[in-house]
C-alpha cells in the first residue's frame, strides 16, 4: 500500500471519528446537535470592490461612468477555452438519457480529437466513462489512451460523479472520489494531476 493511500485511509478514518455520535443516546425524533464551536471571528481586511478597481484599473465617477486606464499595446490578454464535462446523472434527466448523450459526446469527442490534434478536452464525471468504457473492444479503448498520453485529453478529478459541495457530506465527497480515481487509475494507468470542483 503506497504512502499517498494510507494517508487518504488515515484522514478518512480521523474524520469519520470526528463526525460520529452516539445513536443510542438519540431518542426516535431527537435532533443531532452539533458540538462544533468556533472562537474566532473571521473578517474580511480588503474590500472586493477595491481589489476589482485594482485588477482592472477602474476608477468609479459615478454608478454610470468610469475612466479607462489606457493600456499600452504590450498589454495582452491571453484566453483560453478548455471544453469540459459536467453531466449530474439524474438532474433534469434519468441516468440512461444522461447515458445515451455521454456516450454521444465520447465517441464523437475520440473522432474529433484525432481529426485536430491541437484540440483539449476534459472529462470530469467517471460513472458515464465507466458505462461507456464497458461497452468499447480494444481497438476502441485504445484511442483515449493515446489522446491521454498525447494530452489532449484529460481525466479531472476522477471523482465518480461532480459532488455539489454545498449539500454532501465530506466523508461521501471523499469516497466518491476515491472510488473514481481508482477505476480510472486502474482501467487508464491516470494519476490526476488536478482537482476541480464547482
Amino acid at each position: 500500500m503506497n504512502i499517498e493511500f494510507r494517508i487518504i485511509l488515515l484522514t478518512i478514518s480521523f474524520i469519520f471519528n470526528l463526525l460520529k455520535f452516539d445513536d443510542e443516546e438519540q431518542s426516535d425524533g431527537a435532533t443531532f446537535q452539533c458540538t462544533q464551536t468556533y472562537p474566532i471571528k473571521t473578517k474580511t481586511e480588503f474590500n472586493t470592490f477595491d481589489v476589482f478597481q485594482q485588477i482592472i484599473g477602474l476608477r468609479q465617477k459615478s454608478k454610470q461612468h468610469y475612466t479607462v486606464r489606457k493600456k499600452s499595446i504590450l498589454d495582452v490578454t491571453e484566453v483560453y477555452v478548455l471544453p469540459f464535462t459536467h453531466v449530474d446523472p439524474g438532474w433534469l434527466k434519468t441516468f440512461n438519457n444522461y447515458l445515451n448523450d455521454t456516450n454521444a459526446i465520447l465517441d464523437n469527442m475520440i473522432v474529433f480529437m484525432q481529426n485536430h490534434p491541437r484540440m483539449r478536452f476534459m472529462w470530469c464525471e467517471i460513472v458515464f466513462l465507466e458505462r461507456w468504457w464497458t461497452k468499447q473492444n480494444e481497438s476502441v479503448k485504445s484511442l483515449p489512451r493515446k489522446l491521454i498520453e498525447n494530452k489532449q485529453l484529460e481525466i479531472v478529478s476522477g471523482s465518480w460523479v461532480m459532488t455539489d459541495e454545498a449539500t454532501t457530506y465530506f466523508p461521501s465527497i471523499v469516497d466518491n472520489i476515491i472510488e473514481g480515481q481508482q477505476y480510472v487509475n486502474n482501467e487508464l494507468s491516470v494519476n490526476f494531476q488536478s482537482f476541480f470542483l464547482f
